[in-house]
């Protein structure tokens, strides 16, 4: 769903995620339109910043031995893995996308898609990182889910979620349950899991077989992951 708020008197574009995906914060889809003209400053509301909370989460690491003794399930694999780091330009340069990891995501899914000799159209599922609203959007454009300056008629038309051409944060991300940092990626890591073993219940993306996970920190370091079902 789309719609407009008024900010200092001027109509700004406001994406909703559709009813089904149950997401209930607005985002703001171009940074320019949420510019502060009075003070030069960006508007950052509470309502686009995932809070930060308590959280844990787990992996056990294991032989191929003990998965088959103790008859684990081993029909997911990690197929691709790439990271990277800020440049100069997240200090230097005057594109504030930079600053929020927009070229450490872009460079480093270019390598996963490369390594796995595939392209953004066969992935089925996504766990991006969307601390802010704004980054969700950002990170729509670096993953290559669609165009660049292409997020806004992304999000209007569906393709970010279920029935469109990419279902992004299933459980609804971090803006939705909150950001326990250093168990964001292993969250990721086991909604992809059980999105490929077919263990995701209402959640679940039919037919999933490759998924795509992509966490950062901001000063900065990115990691992407594309795992696959056997």
């Amino acid at each position: 769903m789309c719609r407009y708020r008024t900010v200092h008197g001027e109509q700004v574009f406001i994406y909703h995620r559709p009813a089904c995906a149950g997401d209930l914060l607005g985002v703001a889809s171009r940074i320019a339109d949420i510019y502060d003209k009075r003070n030069g400053a960006l508007e950052f509301m509470v309502i686009d910043t995932a809070v930060s909370r308590d959280g844990v989460a787990v992996a056990v690491l294991c032989s191929p031995a003990f998965a088959e003794e103790h008859g684990l399930n081993r029909s997911v694999r990690v197929r691709a893995q790439a990271m990277t780091t800020d440049r100069p330009g997240a200090l230097t340069g005057d594109d504030v996308r930079e600053v929020v990891g927009y070229s450490m995501t872009r460079e480093a899914v270019q390598q996963v898609y490369e390594e796995a000799g595939i392209s953004p159209t066969d992935v089925d599922v996504v766990e991006l990182h969307d601390c802010f609203a704004q980054n969700e959007l950002i990170t729509y454009e670096g993953l290559g889910l669609c165009l660049e300056g292409g997020a806004e008629k992304f999000g209007c038309d569906g393709d970010n979620t279920y029935g469109g051409k990419f279902v992004t944060n299933p459980p609804e991300g971090l803006l939705w349950k909150g950001h326990p940092l250093g168990a964001i990626g292993l969250a990721q890591c086991t909604e992809l899991v059980e999105q490929l073993r077919g263990k995701a219940g209402k959640r679940q993306v039919a037919d999933a077989r490759l998924a795509l996970q992509h966490n950062l920190s901001l000063g900065g370091a990115c990691v992407v992951t594309l795992y696959e079902r056997d």
